[in-house]
C-alpha cells in the first residue's frame, strides 16, 4: 500500500496540499490529509473529531484564559507557525527524528568525564580505591563503619566515590546480561538500550518520591532512544530532590537558603555533641565527605553538571548514588533529632510558594509576556509532528546535537502535561544553547567546557547567590577583570545576535529579579510539591491534569525555545510579536510602571479633595492639633505636574509603549538604568509602597464616598466621614513621600555624593515608616495614622527635604 502511495500522480498531490492549505484558512485546527502511515502536516492545533482534539477542548481554565476572539497577536501566531510549515514524513518513525551523534561528554573536562565514565578497576585520584562494601545491600544506606576510615580529610577520593556509585548501582539496579568474557564497551552500549530494571527488593525499600522517580528509568514503554535521556532527566531531579533534603536538615527556606558549600559545612557539624563508632555524628560527617566530593568544585561538581547543562546523558550509578545518599540522610535525620534542634527559618515555604506562584500570574498580566505564552500555546496545541517541526527541527541549529535527543524527550514526553518537569529539561537546554552563542560571539570558547576547581566559574543563564562573581548569557555586558585589577565591562555581543525583543522575554523568564526566575524556582526547591505530584501522576498514567497554575510556564518555555530558533535570523521572528515585547520585570520596568501609578493616584486623589463628601466632611470634623500640624508643615507648592517633571528627568527616553520594536538601544540604555535603581533600592520600595497604599485609598474611599451619598447606618456614616476628612491630609503626605524616593533617585543619577544625598535617603527611609504606618491605620485608627504624619512633618531630615521644594 505504501509503494502505490508513493507514486501517487503529482497533481493528486498538489491538490490534497491545496485542498489542506483552504481548509486550514477557514478554521484554526489543524489541516491534515491522511494517507495511510504518511501524513501531511498544515498549521497547528489538531483535528477537531479526534481524541486528542477532544481532550484539549476539554483544558484546564488558565488555557482558556488567553483565548482572545479576534486577537490580532493570535492571528499573527497561528500564520507564523502554519504559513509554510508543512513537511511529509513518516509518522512515528525513528528516521524521521534522527540526529547526528554527538559525544555527550564534549562540554566537561576530560578529567570529570574519567570520574564520571570510570568502573571500579579504573584508577583516578591520588589514592587506591576501598575494596570494602560501602552500602548495605538490604536498607540501601551507607555503612559507615567502612566509609568512616575513608573521609578522614573531610572528603573521600575520587575513586571511592566511584565504588561507592557502583556499589549503589549493583544494588538499586539489576546488572546487564553480560558475562565475565564479555567486551564491557558492547554489554553497556546493548544496556543503554534498554529501560532499567529494579532489583525485586528495592520498590519496598524506597518511600514514594523516589520510587515515583525511579519509574521514569523503569518504563517499559520507553523507546530506545529514550532511555539515556530519561536517565539524564531521573539524575537531574534526583540533585533537586537531594539538595532539598540537605536543606532541610539545616531547617533553611526554597529560595533563599545559604550556598550549598555551607550547608554541606552544617552537616559535618552535626551531632558534634554524640561521638564515636555509630554515632550521629559520624553519619553526618561521613555524609558530609561524600557530598563535598559529589557536589562541591573541590571535587566533581555533579549538580552543576547536570543543572547547568554541561551533560546530555549520565551513567545510572550516579542516579542509585543520589537514591542512598538520600535514604542515609533521611536515616540521619531520624536519629539527630533527639539531639539538636536547628533554628527556625523565619521565613516559611509555603510563602516561598505564594510569591513565587504570583511572579508567573504576572505573566499573563503584561501583554508582551501574555503574547509570547499565547504564542506558545498555539504551539503546544500543534499536532505531534508539526510541534516536533517548530521545537525540535528548527531549534536543531541552535541546541547541539548532543542535548537533541533530550530535547526531543522534554517536548513530547513532558511539555504538555508535566510544566514542572519540562521547565527543568528545557531550561538547562536553553542556558547551555545559549552560553554556546555566548561563548561564540563574544570569543570565549574556553567557556563552552566546564573546568575542575574553585578558581573556575561557569557562565549560566542566571546567577543565583552569585551573579557577581561570573558571566551571565543575557547580561548586555561581560564581567571580566583586566590584569591589573580594574573592571572593564565590553558588551555582550550576544545581544546583537538575539535582538533586544528576545532578550527582553528572555531576561524576564530567567534573570529579572522581580520576575518568575523559572530556572531558579525549579532547580532551588521552591515548586518542589508541584514536582512530586507531576511524578506521582506520571506514575498513574494520568496525563488528564495539565498543569494547574504553572501551565503558563510550559507556555512560556515553549515559545523560548521556539524563539532560541531564530537565533540566526532574529527578523524573522513574527513583526507584529516583537513589537508586543516589553521588560516587564527589571527595576526600571517596575520602577516606572509604579511611578506612573502613583502619578495617576495622585491627580484622582486630588480630584476628589474638592469633591462635596470631602469638603463637608473636612469642614464639619473636629481638627485635631496634630492633624492640623501635619497639615501646615506639609503644605507646598508641589503638584503633581512637578512630579510628572521630575520623574521625565529621571527615566531614560526609550519606548516602554509598542510603537516600535524594542532595540539593541534600548537594552543597553535599560540596562544603565537598571544599575542605577539597583543603589536605590530603598526609593524603588519606597514608590512600590505608595502605588499599594494609593490604590488601597483610592478603593477604600470610593466605598466611603458611596456610604455617604446613599445614607445607611449612622455608624458607618460617621467612619466614612472621618475617613474623608484626612483626605487633604494624606494627598500631602504622599506627594511629599513620592517627592522623597524620586528626588533621591535623581540624586543617585547625578553621582555626587554630599550631605544632600545623605539627607535624601534619610528622606527615603523616614518616609516607609510612615507610609507603613499611615496607611495600614487608616481603617481601623485614623488617630495613629494623623500622628504618624505629624510626627514624619516636623522630622528634621523631612523639613529639609520639603525646603528643596522652594
Amino acid at each position: 500500500m505504501l509503494n502505490r502511495l508513493l507514486v501517487l500522480p503529482r497533481w493528486l498531490f498538489l491538490l490534497a496540499i491545496r485542498v489542506s492549505l483552504l481548509h486550514s484558512s477557514t478554521n484554526t485546527n489543524t489541516a491534515v490529509a491522511a494517507f495511510g502511515p504518511l501524513r501531511i502536516i498544515v498549521g497547528s492545533g489538531v483535528t477537531r473529531g479526534s481524541a486528542t482534539g477532544r481532550r484539549r477542548q476539554q483544558s484546564a481554565p488558565f488555557i482558556k484564559r488567553y483565548r482572545r476572539s479576534s486577537s490580532p497577536v493570535r492571528d499573527t501566531m497561528e500564520q507564523s507557525t502554519s504559513a509554510g510549515k508543512y513537511s511529509v514524513a513518516p509518522v512515528g518513525s525513528d528516521d524521521c527524528y534522527h540526529q547526528p551523534s554527538s559525544d555527550p561528554y564534549a562540554y566537561v573536562d576530560e578529567s570529570i568525564k574519567s570520574v564520571l565514565t570510570a568502573d571500579p578497576s579504573t584508577h583516578i585520584g591520588s589514592n587506591t580505591s576501598s575494596t570494602s562494601l560501602l552500602v548495605d545491600a538490604s536498607t540501601l544506606r551507607i555503612l559507615y563503619d567502612n566509609m568512616s576510615p575513608l573521609c578522614s580529610k573531610g572528603s573521600i577520593s575520587l575513586d571511592d566515590l566511584v565504588l561507592l556509585a557502583c556499589q549503589c548501582e549493583s544494588i538499586v539496579f539489576r546488572p546487564n546480561h553480560c558475562s565475565e568474557n564479555d567486551n564491557r564497551a558492547d554489554c553497556d552500549a546493548a544496556e543503554s538500550l534498554h529501560p532499567s530494571v529494579l532489583r525485586p527488593s528495592v520498590q519496598e525499600l524506597l518511600p514514594n518520591r523516589l520510587s515515583n522517580l525511579l519509574c521514569i528509568v523503569t518504563d517499559k514503554d520507553q523507546e530506545s532512544w529514550e532511555v539515556e535521556p530519561q536517565i539524564l532527566v531521573a539524575t537531574l531531579i534526583s540533585f533537586n530532590m537531594l539538595e532539598s533534603k540537605i536543606r532541610d536538615l539545616c531547617n533553611k527556606t526554597s529560595g533563599r537558603a545559604p550556598l550549598l558549600k555551607h550547608m554541606i559545612e552544617s552537616l559535618g557539624r552535626m551531632g558534634d555533641n554524640d561521638d564515636g563508632a555509630g554515632s550521629v555524628g559520624e553519619k553526618f560527617r561521613s555524609l558530609s565527605a561524600i557530598l563535598r566530593t559529589l557536589l562541591l568544585p573541590s571535587g566533581i561538581n555533579l549538580r552543576n553538571l547536570v543543572w547547568h547543562g554541561f551533560l546530555a546523558t549520565i551513567p545510572r550509578k550516579w542516579l542509585a548514588l543520589n537514591v542512598c545518599l538520600m535514604l542515609s540522610l533521611e536515616e540521619a535525620d531520624l536519629d539527630s533529632r533527639d539531639i539538636d534542634e536547628p533554628s527556625s527559618d523565619t521565613v516559611t515555604q509555603s510563602d516561598a510558594v505564594r510569591s513565587s506562584l504570583e511572579r508567573v500570574a504576572k505573566l499573563s498580566m503584561h501583554e508582551g509576556t501574555r503574547s509570547m505564552m499565547e504564542y506558545g500555546q498555539v504551539v503546544m496545541e500543534s499536532d505531534d509532528g508539526l510541534l516536533h517541526h517548530r521545537l525540535v527541527e528548527s531549534v536543531s541549529s541552535i541546541v547541539p546535537a548532543s542535548h537533541r535527543s533530550l530535547l526531543r524527550v522534554a517536548v513530547h514526553r513532558y511539555a504538555r502535561h508535566y510544566p514542572v518537569c519540562f521547565a527543568a529539561i528545557s531550561s538547562l537546554i536553553i542556558e547551555h544553547s545559549l552560553r554556546l552563542l555566548w561563548c561564540e560571539e563574544n570569543r570565549k570558547p574556553e567557556d563552552m567546557i566546564a573546568l575542575r576547581g574553585y578558581d573556575r566559574y561557569y557562565v549560566t543563564l542566571d546567577g543565583h547567590g552569585q551573579r557577581d562573581k561570573h558571566d551571565i548569557v543575557l547580561m548586555p555586558y561581560l564581567s571580566t577583570e583586566d590584569a591589573d585589577g580594574s573592571q572593564v565591562l565590553p558588551e555582550n555581543r550576544l545581544v546583537q545576535r538575539l535582538g533586544g525583543s528576545a532578550l527582553a522575554f528572555l531576561s524576564d523568564m530567567f534573570t529579572s529579579p522581580h520576575g518568575p526566575n523559572i530556572r531558579s524556582a525549579v532547580t532551588h526547591g521552591i515548586w518542589d510539591d508541584f514536582l512530586y505530584e507531576e511524578l506521582g501522576r506520571m506514575v498513574e498514567g494520568n496525563a488528564d491534569d495539565t498543569g494547574g497554575e504553572l501551565r503558563g510556564v510550559a507556555f512560556a518555555l515553549l515559545a523560548s525555545l521556539d524563539l532560541l530558533s531564530f537565533a540566526n535570523e532574529a527578523s524573522s521572528f513574527p513583526p507584529r510579536l516583537q513589537k508586543l515585547i516589553r521588560p516587564a520585570f527589571s527595576y526600571a520596568a517596575i520602577m516606572t510602571r509604579e511611578v506612573e501609578v502613583v502619578l495617576e493616584k495622585l491627580v484622582d486623589l486630588d480630584n476628589t479633595v474638592t469633591t462635596e463628601q470631602v469638603l463637608i466632611a473636612s469642614s464639619s470634623a473636629n481638627m485635631s492639633s496634630q492633624y492640623i500640624k501635619a497639615l501646615s508643615l506639609l503644605s507646598s507648592d508641589l503638584d503633581v505636574s512637578r512630579l510628572a517633571a521630575l520623574k521625565e528627568r529621571i527615566v531614560p527616553t526609550y519606548d516602554y509603549e509598542t510603537a516600535s520594536i524594542w532595540s539593541v538601544s534600548d537594552v543597553y540604555k535599560e540596562s544603565g538604568f537598571n544599575t542605577e535603581l539597583a543603589q536605590c533600592r530603598a526609593a524603588c520600595a519606597l514608590i512600590n509602597d505608595l502605588a499599594l497604599a494609593l490604590s488601597q485609598m483610592s478603593d477604600t474611599l470610593a466605598d466611603a464616598m458611596a456610604t455617604l451619598s446613599k445614607g445607611g447606618d449612622r455608624r458607618q456614616c460617621k467612619k466614612a466621614t472621618r475617613l474623608c476628612s484626612v483626605v487633604p491630609l494624606a494627598l500631602q503626605l504622599y506627594k511629599v513621600a513620592a517627592y522623597a524616593a524620586l528626588f533621591q533617585i535623581e540624586t543617585e543619577k547625578s553621582g555626587v555624593q554630599n550631605e544632600s544625598s545623605t539627607d535624601a535617603m534619610k528622606a527615603v527611609e523616614r518616609s516607609r515608616m510612615c507610609i507603613s504606618t499611615f496607611a495600614t491605620m487608616l481603617n481601623t485608627n485614623i488617630d495613629r495614622s494623623v500622628k504618624a504624619a505629624a510626627d514624619y512633618a516636623s522630622s528634621k531630615t523631612v523639613m529639609s527635604l520639603i525646603k528643596t521644594l522652594q
